[in-house]
């Protein structure tokens, strides 16, 4: 009975919930940015052409990541929303739903981060698809994965510091409920 009391400790009240909730969404998307980092220091040393080939060659062990995914789909003309699942649909949509409802500068933050690396990416490939020869090509995927590099960074130092703050919040209210439980 106690290990009962001491899991409903921690979603007694609304306010637990929704931190577990961010937890939650947090976590998926530092994952997802850990996954697009790994593929993006890859994609960095591509130097020339077989590199290049290796590379595409080697996407499919990024396949747990959701960017990696839609890229993959996007290079073999696949519908892109073939690379989500039911799971990931509805986690974006919880994560945009967090961000409007909960107004936090750190949400907005990390927003902006996804959308200036989403916005990166697609103004440096077009500038790839622009390119004459195959040199200026794997000089703008280098410049790519750089810039890409530095936002998974950025995301992923945020988002765990975030992350700590969430869960030492969690902790916090959670020994307040104690304390009110046992009084």
């Amino acid at each position: 009975m106690k290990i009962i009391q001491a899991i409903d400790s921690f979603f007694a009240s609304f306010e637990q919930r929704l931190a577990w909730v961010e937890t939650v969404v947090l976590g998926w998307w530092l994952w997802q940015f850990v996954w697009l980092g790994f593929m993006m220091v890859d994609l960095w040393r591509v130097r020339d052409v077989d590199a290049l080939f290796e590379f595409y060659e080697s996407m499919n062990r990024y396949s747990a990541g959701l960017f990696p995914r839609i890229a993959f789909a996007a290079m073999n003309a696949k519908k892109i929303a073939s690379a989500f699942t039911p799971g990931e649909l509805f986690l974006l949509v919880l994560s945009l739903g967090l961000v409007v409802a909960l107004r936090k500068k750190a949400g907005y933050f990390l927003a902006g981060l996804v959308a200036g690396l989403l916005g990166w990416i697609a103004g440096w490939m077009v500038v790839g698809l622009q390119c004459v020869t195959i040199t200026a090509a794997l000089k703008t995927l280098s410049i790519l994965s750089a810039g890409g590099i530095l936002f998974c960074a950025g995301f992923v130092i945020l988002g765990l510091f975030q992350l700590v703050i969430l869960i030492n919040t969690i902790g916090n209210m959670t020994n307040k409920t104690k304390i009110v439980h046992d009084s």
